[in-house]
């Protein structure tokens, strides 16, 4: 379970369904919407609790933490005890260390945005209408929520939503392509503040298994 809750954190930054209510914009209209939105988007802090259902519908795991993305390529995923984990992104590998294992995984990261999700943040977006067939409803005033469908057929996921009020990202879903759910509920949400580079520095603790992939 801990291994499948990483991938679709590092897959999806971390990463899923609300029910459509309203009339759809056209899919040309919800692609350029969506992609203003994350355009205006340099850098973005939050709270989160992510709860992840199995495909019954049952609760698996609910866990809570910060993170912080900035663009170009940066990332930054903790999550609290007792799940305890950090991810962290440096624009050219990602390392993943869980303390409880005292391991650390790193690899490259991926430049293909259905792959990576996380790059809808702190990478480039142009190709945002390449990679995922886009729609949009508005839920009520100044909230939008944005489906979005990966074109690749191999992609890790099936669907990612992503909830706007007032131009403020506050909720992502994601639906795995095994069926499983989960959600990011964001909190405490600070857009376009100054970020220290050196939060997304990762030096593995002394001691540690470091294993590249």
């Amino acid at each position: 379970m801990r291994n499948v809750l990483k991938i679709k954190v590092v897959f999806c930054l971390s990463l899923l369904m609300l029910a459509f209510v309203g009339k759809a914009n056209a899919d040309v209209d919800a692609s350029q919407r969506l992609h203003d939105l994350l355009k205006n988007m340099q850098s973005f802090q939050a709270d989160f609790i992510q709860n992840v259902l199995n495909t019954n519908g049952v609760l698996q795991q609910s866990t809570q933490g910060e993170m912080a993305v900035k663009r170009p390529g940066l990332f930054y995923w903790q999550t609290f005890a007792p799940f305890e984990q950090t991810l962290v992104a440096d624009g050219e590998q990602l390392w993943s260390y869980d303390p409880d294992l005292e391991q650390v995984t790193v690899q490259a990261v991926g430049q293909r945005l259905s792959d990576t999700p996380a790059l809808l943040f702190s990478g480039e977006i142009d190709g945002l209408t390449d990679s995922y067939a886009i729609s949009a409803v508005q839920l009520k005033d100044e909230s939008w929520q944005f489906r979005l469908l990966p074109k690749q057929p191999d992609s890790l996921f099936e669907e990612l939503r992503l909830t706007f009020a007032f131009d403020t990202l506050t909720q992502m879903h994601i639906l795995d392509s095994l069926g499983n759910r989960s959600s990011l509920e964001f909190r405490n949400v600070r857009v376009n503040g100054a970020l220290d580079d050196a939060l997304f520095q990762f030096t593995p603790p002394a001691g540690v298994d470091v294993i590249a992939q």
